[in-house]
């Protein structure tokens, strides 16, 4: 379920959602390495988006988001009911930014925090959180653009 409300006359848009997961028969790992199909889990979560709709000047947008996750196994085999689902953080942050320096010239790049987080459903082995920095160069030729119209 969620929303979206486009502000400043067009130029911020904000996307907020709420989602309730439930899965059934997920994937255990086994001791041996197989895998079995005998565990459900929820995740529960808020996603919050701000995008900059329009540009902070001809040349330059900004996009920024947020996502909470609680997750747990409601139901498993093994010793793992109540606990974490593994790998998924709690917190996402992120911030992303684009600049055209040129009209073939692009350049994006920010910052992915991600939350501590457990390696497996036990929650015992907690991987640090972290920040992630991405960054993009890129050379559009209209040809090759998926603006550009289609010929048949």
């Amino acid at each position: 379920m969620g929303t979206k409300w486009d502000l400043l006359n067009g130029g911020l848009s904000v996307t907020q959602s709420l989602s309730n997961i439930d899965k059934t028969n997920a994937r255990t790992l086994q001791a041996d390495g197989s895998y079995t199909l005998d565990c459900n889990v929820r995740v529960r979560g808020y996603q919050l988006g701000l995008i900059g709709a329009g540009h902070i000047t001809n040349k330059w947008q900004v996009f920024g988001g947020y996502t909470y996750m609680d997750s747990k196994v409601v139901k498993a085999l093994d010793n793992t009911n109540g606990k974490t689902l593994a790998n998924t953080p709690r917190n996402m942050i992120m911030l992303w930014t684009t600049y055209d320096v040129t009209p073939q010239w692009t350049f994006d790049g920010g910052p992915v925090y991600t939350s501590a987080r457990y390696a497996a459903s036990n929650d015992f082995v907690e991987v640090p959180a972290y920040t992630r920095w991405n960054a993009i160069a890129a050379y559009h030729q209209k040809h090759y653009d998926s603006s550009s119209t289609c010929r048949t």
